[in-house]
């Protein structure tokens, strides 16, 4: 793709981006090797230091030849993913994140290792 496409590409997106609205969430539109992305932002505390900053999410590609539909529609997965995300941030238990998604892979590996699953 030529770079005067790439960027009539990246003006279309970012317009379509710029009509979505949803509670704290910024709408972040990128080009990166050819590829046009989504990220969102959101002011939230820092799950380590408890100081508010921006937090992001995971990059959404969004492909040349998606419609408007589709470019909502990757804004809207890409809302209900962090909202996913951030209520497993949120939820405690005994004053502790058992749903963290910040476990590594490892850890979770070891839990499967040693067998720590609920019996009913």
């Amino acid at each position: 793709m030529d770079i005067t496409e790439l960027a009539r590409r990246f003006e279309h997106v970012s317009n379509v981006i710029r009509q979505i609205k949803c509670l704290d969430y910024t709408f972040l539109v990128s080009i990166e090797s050819d590829l046009v992305f989504l990220r969102l932002s959101y002011p939230e505390k820092d799950i380590h230091t408890g100081q508010i900053t921006a937090q992001f999410s995971r990059r959404w590609v969004i492909e040349y030849s998606d419609s408007d539909t589709k470019i909502v529609e990757t804004a809207f997965a890409a809302v209900q993913r962090s909202m996913r995300h951030r209520s497993k941030e949120w939820f405690l238990y005994k004053g502790r994140r058992v749903y963290s998604p910040h476990f590594s892979l490892e850890a979770r590996i070891n839990m499967c290792d040693e067998k720590h699953f609920d019996v009913t």
